[in-house]
């Protein structure tokens, strides 16, 4: 039955429903083992299969993490006329000796690690620059965060500062990975740390969006500007604030971040950290002096965002420090008709306490009872008309609560 299988199953079962008994790994109930009797022709069919340019389909393989099963097939891929495998498939004017599967099987060995066969493949000649699948070898290495890959890549002649077709750089793969010895051998090797990737990132506030403390702190080190916003104009500071990440955001403020700062986003740091429900982060801000009151760029304030996220104990720390209850933001609502929005009960519950008025009509000539009705949400219906609104005031809109339900 093995020989069978060897000879006339798909590539795709090989990969799925073989392994071979010499690299002694755990199995599945259904997988059929290939001893040591078979192995030599289970390598000869793989060989087969890449002389047919099923490279791509070998390399799915999942016993490639082995290093006993990749370096067999390292001596199968040395035992393939070179010319027939990179020239022949294909045929046609080539860079390097371009073959797809072959630039796919070079990128995956990048990412996933396989030190080997990114040696092999350097030997062969190929193309280190290609970014094909959206991916250049030394982002994907950096990406993977195999240090050990990047090194050899950067001493074979890779561009440090070239993106990818994602229109990333490998430093920026790096900061996203959280991986501090690629980054600071990227940068020893002539990386820009001020440069801005084709995602219009920063390093900096990449790694603030991911939140890569020692990544933050090493940039710093470097003379990284914490008050500089990237090309998708957010500061490193709103970054860390909507990534939620509190030590970042301490760190950024003890080395002189604007803790009231309107970024690009026209998002100020309080607001953001309201808007994720990151409420240790909204303390820290207060404390360092934000203004609770604060409209950003947006037209919100910090408490009607914190009532339109349903974030309860953060509506009930800005009001603990002095957010005025009634206040109308920039968007024309009052924190109740936010609340009522959001379909918080509880937050309804608290700002009535708060002395919120339950027949104000806001900005956007909404009462709180229509807006809640619109929501179909019963219990705020229910406790809005116990604390006294009236059934049938008609709201600016023209409408009434009966009609809005």
């Amino acid at each position: 039955m093995v020989r069978c299988i060897l000879r006339d199953a798909c590539i795709q079962v090989l990969n799925e429903r073989t392994r071979l008994e010499s690299i002694n790994e755990k199995h599945g109930k259904f997988t059929i083992m290939i001893s040591n009797k078979y192995e030599q022709e289970y390598f000869e069919r793989i060989k087969n299969e890449v002389k047919l340019g099923k490279i791509t389909e070998c390399s799915r393989n999942p016993q490639m993490k082995h290093d006993n099963y990749r370096a067999s097939l390292i001596k199968v891929l040395e035992s393939i006329d070179e010319k027939f495998v990179f020239e022949q498939i294909y045929q046609g004017p080539l860079l390097k000796k371009y073959n797809k599967g072959f630039s796919f099987f070079f990128i995956t060995a990048c990412l996933r690690g396989y030190y080997d066969l990114v040696q092999f493949l350097i030997s062969k000649d190929v193309d280190l620059e290609n970014s094909h699948f959206l991916r250049t070898p030394l982002t994907a290495a950096c990406e993977g965060g195999n240090e050990k890959i990047v090194q050899l890549l950067i001493d074979k002649g890779c561009n440090v500062n070239t993106a990818n077709g994602m229109r990333q750089t490998p430093i920026t793969a790096a900061c996203r990975r959280g991986k501090e010895n690629i980054v600071q051998l990227l940068i020893d090797k002539g990386c820009n740390v001020n440069q801005v990737d084709g995602m219009r990132q920063t390093l900096l506030t990449a790694a603030c969006r991911r939140g890569k403390e020692n990544i933050v702190q090493l940039l710093i080190d470097k003379g990284f500007n914490v008050n500089q916003a990237d090309g998708m104009v957010q500061t490193p500071l709103t970054a860390a604030c909507n990534g939620g990440n509190e030590k970042i955001v301490q760190l950024l403020i003890d080395k002189g971040c604007n803790v009231n700062q309107v970024d690009g986003m026209r998002q100020t740091p309080l607001t953001a950290a309201c808007e994720g429900g990151h409420e240790n982060i909204v303390q820290l801000l207060i404390d360092k002096g934000c203004n609770v009151n604060k409209v950003d760029g947006m037209r919100q304030t910090p408490l009607t965002t914190a009532c339109r996220r349903g974030k309860e104990n953060i509506v009930q720390l800005l009001i603990d420090k002095g957010c005025n209850v009634n206040q109308v933001d920039g968007m024309r609502q009052t924190p109740l008709t936010a609340a009522c929005e959001g379909g918080n009960e509880k937050i309804v519950q608290l700002l009535i306490d708060k002395g919120c008025n339950v027949n104000k009509v806001d900005g956007m000539r909404q009462t709180p009872l229509t807006v809640a009705c619109e929501g179909g949400n019963e219990k705020i219906v229910q406790l809005l008309i116990d604390k006294g609104c009236n059934v049938n005031k008609v709201d600016g809109m023209r409408q009434t609560p009966l009609t809005a339900a």
